[in-house]
């Protein structure tokens, strides 16, 4: 416990000289006799702020006007299917350019959406095939958004063999992803 006699409870008085004091009081009531106000926010000037970098879009050109049209010139300009390997859903070498051309066209007309479908041959299960075919969407769902497109413009779904292209024989062509346009905001 501690000795409260010993401890100092007084604090010693801090002396002023009067001629401060004297010479501090008028300088008190002159400012306090002022009616200029300030609004120190302007006085200090304004907060400083990181510069905000500003993107300019690039310029977006507007799609043609129906789906239908919209469509074609998708089909004409990146194409719409890239192909797979026998049982896999890995993007191929050649399949790179096709879905760089979509992308581009995609970034460049923001307003339209597309559906990926995965299909594949008639070998192997029903249940195995849609399957595969999603697997093979999902892999081109995810190059394109690798390469900028929003994933809210697009959707997948897996048809595995229903839709062949060609006729059974022919299962390198049926093993593929179709990019298909579905439609165009604001038209």
């Amino acid at each position: 416990m501690m000795n409260t006699s010993s401890m100092n409870t007084s604090f010693s008085r801090v002396k002023v000289p009067r001629l401060f004091v004297a010479a501090l009081l008028p300088a008190l009531f002159t400012l306090g006799a002022c009616t200029t106000t300030y609004d120190w926010r302007e006085v200090a000037g304004p907060a400083r702020q990181a510069p905000r970098v500003v993107q300019q879009p690039a310029t977006v050109a507007a799609p043609p006007q129906n789906t239908q049209d919209i469509a074609t010139d998708f089909a004409a300009y990146a194409g719409e299917r890239v192909f797979f390997d026998f049982d896999r859903s890995v993007i191929r070498n050649d399949a790179r350019a096709t879905l760089d051309k979509q992308a581009e066209w995609l970034n460049r007309y923001p307003t339209v959406t597309v559906r990926i479908e995965g299909n594949t041959d008639d070998r192997g299960t029903r249940e195995y095939n849609l399957a595969l075919g999603e697997r093979r969407a999902n892999a081109v769902r995810a190059y394109l958004m690798s390469k900028g497109v929003a994933q809210s413009r697009f959707y997948t779904v897996s048809y595995g063999e229903e839709r062949l292209l060609e006729q059974p024989g022919s299962a390198a062509r049926n093993r593929n992803a179709r990019t298909v346009v579905i439609s165009a905001v604001g038209q």
